[in-house]
């Protein structure tokens, strides 16, 4: 998932008059003779919840209830645009300026645009916009605790893989920290537990659903779905590795999402040579898993996962 120093993907809307009056073709067209392509397209209504929230620094401006009440009355078309470096710039001049009657002739407003208040399109507006909206997250979804990095600012979330479910009218009430703290403490229809179990999905749907708070979290962007790779321990099966990409995609990660084995992602973090011939050990105790892997030329050479870790060290120390 490594780019250039350059911003390569952007985020384009393609607003309700634009999908109302059939130029998504038109505009999508325009993209690909200039040599960038549509890496990701999405044809979702936004509810007045969601453009409350993304247009929250307008309210109270004149123009904040017609820009929400436009926003919701149709579908819009989300896209990630991707291309050479700064592909934002490329983007924003094609758009042309905000008003359509300003806007230059060959850009998009300019030939296809109509009135101020509905000019078919936004792209993010600068570097740092883009790698916002459009964000790479990495999770390490782990028996005891779930890790999220995002590219560009580190490990933005540690919580505990634990869910607090109220059993009375089936809702989650808490996850992570929150739901931890209530172990051992909560009334009778509240259950804690923990989904994941020696490194693997439990219960998916609890599973799923604390990703999707975690991943609310630290996701910002109302319109575009985050790229994600999530670890798995090295010798999950066919049938557990899928569980983990849909519930990843269920909670609300871009398709496809990718999977990177534990000890290859702790290589890769720790800084190992893992490209070069040579061999590099690794010994990653987790929660539920303890993996051993020899790591060489850039992939695994040998490995082996054993689902006896942390939690079992644990309850050894509590027997003695």
């Amino acid at each position: 998932m490594a780019q250039s120093s350059g911003t390569r993907r952007t985020l384009v809307l393609l607003k309700p008059d634009a999908v109302e009056r059939r130029l998504v073709g038109e505009i999508v067209s325009r993209f690909e003779r200039k040599g960038l392509s549509i890496a990701a397209m999405q044809l979702r209504t936004l509810d007045k919840a969601t453009l409350a929230r993304h247009y929250e620094e307008h309210q109270g401006k004149g123009f904040y209830a017609d820009l929400v009440e436009f926003m919701s009355r149709g579908p819009v078309v989300a896209m990630v645009v991707e291309g050479p470096d700064d592909t934002w710039e490329i983007v924003r001049s094609m758009m042309g300026a905000t008003n359509p009657r300003a806007a230059a002739p060959g850009t998009i407003r300019g030939d296809l645009g109509t009135i101020f208040t509905e000019n078919l399109i936004h792209g993010s507006d600068s570097a740092a916009s883009a790698e916002r909206e459009i964000r790479d997250i990495a999770i390490d979804l782990g028996t005891a605790n779930t890790l999220i990095y995002i590219r560009g600012e580190g490990i933005v979330l540690d919580e505990p893989s634990t869910v607090a479910l109220d059993t009375t009218t089936g809702q989650v009430v808490a996850v992570g920290h929150e739901a931890k703290r209530m172990w051992g403490r909560a009334p009778r229809n509240i259950r804690v537990v923990r989904p994941l179990k020696d490194g693997v999905i439990a219960d998916f749907d609890l599973c799923e659903q604390m990703l999707r708070e975690f991943i609310r979290q630290v996701h910002t962007s109302r319109f575009s779905k985050p790229r994600m790779i999530v670890c798995v321990p090295s010798e999950v099966t066919g049938v557990e590795r899928r569980a983990v990409q849909d519930a990843a995609e269920f909670a609300g990660a871009r398709r496809p999402v990718y999977v990177i084995e534990e000890p290859m992602a702790a290589a890769i973090g720790a800084g190992l040579p893992v490209s070069e011939p040579s061999a590099n050990l690794i010994v990653d105790i987790g929660g539920g898993t303890t993996e051993v892997a020899v790591i060489s030329l850039g992939g695994i050479v040998t490995a082996s996962s054993c689902r006896v870790a942390g939690d079992e060290i644990n309850d050894s120390i509590v027997a003695m």
